[in-house]
This record gives structure tokens, sequence and C-alpha cells, in this order.
């Protein structure tokens, strides 16, 4: 609960490089999302993985607004 968990696990090119800048390896990362936060949509475009959270407050936790005369 609560936490968002990255796995990678390349598999092996058959392509012949002759200068592979990154190594391509097995990881694992995890991340302890705040409360309310939840994970909208993800993306990997160019080598770079976006993860778009969204923050969803439900409505007993939200500040409210009290008139005062």
């Amino acid at each position: 609960k609560n936490i968002l968990t990255i796995k990678a696990d390349p598999t092996a090119d058959e392509k012949a490089y002759l200068h592979k800048g990154i190594a391509a390896r097995k990881f694992t990362r995890a991340f302890t999302l705040p409360e309310y936060f939840e994970v909208e949509s993800a993306g990997f475009e160019d080598g770079i993985l976006f993860i778009a959270l969204i923050r969803n407050i439900p409505e007993e936790k939200k500040p409210k607004q009290l008139a005062i005369n």
C-alpha cells in the first residue's frame, strides 16, 4: 500500500554495437508515495520513464470554510 515499485529486466539484444553507453541490467526500485497519491499513467519514451501522479483527497479530509458574521 502506497508503494510504487519499478522493475526492469531488459532482454538481450541480438544487435552488434560498437559502443553501448548504458549497461542493461536488472533493477528494482521502490518509492513510498505520500498519502492520497495515486499513479495516473506511465510511459516510456526515448529511454526515459514518465510517471504521472494525482492527488485524490477525500471530501471529508479537505479543509472546510466557515463564514463568520
